[in-house]
């Protein structure tokens, strides 16, 4: 069951890759790689990316930024994903997102998908935009580095809302 902008499950934002591990077990891969800042006057930060085998594929799962979980993806093979009761991947594509735009009030639309700020959640499918796509649930306040950049670079639009 998903919390906004809390976790979903057992998962919470915040936690350390240890905390995941004692959940999920040990990653497949980690990926390390540095995020730059907004403001050059500020140090970069270490990003962690870690793969885990879901489904036969291995994809990636957590992301942690300066240690700390930022981010939970779900791939399309994800089964009983809830929100309000709703398991988000047994809803075609189409009417998840107007069900979620009809639920929100600050959403924004990419050419890879779409964001809403409401729920902390992003749906992407950018290799294939008419695929099923994929759920990440970020943590409040992880994704505005990224709609400033591309409301800035014209990437992005809000559907519905201001950027606050």
């Amino acid at each position: 069951m998903i919390d906004p902008y809390v976790g979903v499950g057992p998962l919470r934002f915040g936690m350390n890759a240890t905390e995941v591990a004692a959940i999920m077990g040990p990653p497949e891969q980690i990926l390390e790689r540095t995020e730059p800042r907004e403001d050059e006057r500020e140090q970069s930060r270490p990003v962690l990316n870690e793969y885990r085998k879901l489904g036969g594929t291995i994809e990636p799962v957590i992301e942690y930024v300066a240690g700390r979980v930022t981010l939970i993806d779900f791939p399309k093979n994800t089964r009983n994903l809830l929100l309000d009761g709703e398991d988000l991947f047994k809803t075609k594509r189409q009417a998840l997102i107007d069900h979620l735009i009809a639920r929100s009030d600050n959403v924004f639309e990419t050419f890879e998908g779409f964001i809403f700020l409401d729920f902390g959640l992003s749906l992407c499918s950018a290799e294939n935009f008419r695929s099923e796509p994929n759920i990440g649930l970020f943590a409040r306040g992880t994704s505005d580095a990224n709609i400033r950049f591309m409301l800035a670079e014209d990437l992005g639009e809000f559907v519905k809302g201001e950027f606050v």
